[in-house]
């Protein structure tokens, strides 16, 4: 297992035990109990800042680079719904923005032809296209593989021939 997933873990083992520490329905605490929550808070401190800090992205660039991901590994379009989606980006990305109004569908954020997709819309194209790009710049930050980075790569090469 991953270290950075174990740490994890650690991290939310200790703090479910501190919350079941204060959350016992009392009114009245010992100087025993106070002292190892004490000791809990201090200990869940140390470990929260040993963990890795999770990347601003927005829902969109999120969504693109975990269904490239997933189709490296063999997923098709019709295994993903929006709502699954966005549950999982949060896990991985803290998502600077998720308005279900804008977002609409699968295929509207990451459309299997986007060409075809936003063939009359210019500026839906133009903010694929800029998602697409801004992925790419983040390559280091986002921990792409080689081979989604190819996919989002050449992706973007499409878009941007078909825009001219």
């Amino acid at each position: 297992m991953n270290a950075k997933i174990k740490e994890q873990i650690k991290y939310e083992k200790m703090v479910d035990s501190f919350t079941n520490l204060i959350n016992n329905n009392k009114e009245v605490f010992s100087m025993e109990e106070m002292r190892n929550a004490m000791e809990e808070a201090f200990k869940i401190k140390e470990v929260s800042t040993k963990l890795p800090k999770k990347l601003k992205i927005s829902a969109r660039k999120g969504i693109i680079v975990y269904m490239e991901r997933m189709f490296q590994k063999g997923s098709i379009r019709s295994d993903f719904t929006l709502d699954q989606l966005i549950r999982k980006v949060k896990v991985i990305y803290n998502i600077t923005s998720a308005d279900k109004q804008k977002l609409k569908d699968v295929d509207h954020i990451h459309p299997y032809d986007p060409c075809y997709k936003f063939k009359e819309c210019y500026h839906l194209k133009r903010g694929y296209r800029d998602a697409l790009n801004d992925i790419i710049v983040l390559e280091k930050s986002l921990k792409l593989e080689e081979e989604v980075y190819e996919s989002i790569d050449s992706i973007l090469e499409e878009v941007i021939i078909c825009s001219k």
